[in-house]
């Protein structure tokens, strides 16, 4: 699935992939302890940009596969105890989604990277040193499309875009309570937001409603901390608020979102 950050956080009790994982043979990696099988906490990491060019390689073995390449945010690294994994085989024109333990180790090496909003959530840079993963941990091998976005693709990047439509809200909730509100601006937000859930279903530009909702996050920020002086000290709720719209901008997007926050005029 598109996407430049990897989504991927603590789900305790939460439906394993496809709803089967808990049964897989004795050899996958939610089956290695059985008596703490269902306290597992699992993590989804998505397949990044386009087949042309995949951040993540998966190559077929005898018994399994073999990823090599890097993902560059991982969040919740640490937080769980497995990871879902979707590459993409140049050769057999797929995609495959593996389910491996998330541990360094010899051939996955992760790297902290410190972040200006949400560092507790422990996000990494991935590296897959050509890392086996068995047939047993397999989750699906797919047909990669030729083009376009199928509605799984869709509803990811519309949940993604949550974190700025939640942002821009915390934004103008703020600028209520101190008494800078604007009527307007909650009007746009419930623009922006029912935009990008049309999109999420077909009947629009995703990426355009995402990069809306980005545009949007910054500008509410930018309305908060116009309040007044009080907006530079720091410990002040609007120095979080700018440091997470401008967060909102970065983390989850792809390129092209990103391209289209450069030209997003207001809906």
């Amino acid at each position: 699935m598109p996407g430049d950050h990897i989504r991927l956080g603590p789900t305790p009790r939460h439906p394993p992939p496809n709803g089967d994982v808990e049964k897989r043979p004795p050899q996958s990696p939610l089956s290695r302890r059985p008596a703490q099988r269902r306290r597992h906490r699992r993590g989804i990491r998505q397949r990044l940009r386009n087949p042309g060019e995949p951040l993540i390689v998966a190559t077929a073995t005898d018994d399994g596969y073999t990823i090599t390449g890097q993902a560059p945010f991982v969040t919740g690294w640490g937080l769980v105890d497995v990871l879902g994994v979707t590459a993409y085989d140049p050769r057999a024109q797929k995609t495959v989604t593996l389910l491996i333990d998330a541990t360094d180790g010899p051939t996955i090496h992760s790297n902290r990277i410190s972040l200006s909003a949400a560092d507790a959530s422990h996000t990494v840079e991935l590296t897959f040193n050509e890392h086996h993963i068995p047939h047993t941990s397999v989750i699906h091998v797919r047909q990669a499309r030729p083009g376009g976005l199928s509605i799984a693709d869709r509803l990811v990047l519309r949940i993604n875009g949550s974190l700025a439509l939640g942002v821009a809200r915390a934004c103008l909730t703020e600028a209520d309570r101190i008494g800078h509100p604007t009527a307007q601006l909650w009007e746009r937000h419930t623009t922006i937001r029912d935009a990008l859930s049309n999109a999420a279903t077909g009947y629009g530009d995703v990426y355009d409603a995402r990069a809306h909702a980005s545009r949007f996050a910054v500008t509410a920020a930018t309305n908060v901390a116009t309040a007044g002086s009080r907006s530079v000290t720091r410990g002040e709720p609007t120095e979080r608020l700018i440091r997470e719209a401008a967060f909102s901008v970065v983390c989850t997007t792809t390129p092209e979102i990103r391209s289209r926050i450069l030209t997003a005029r207001h809906p």
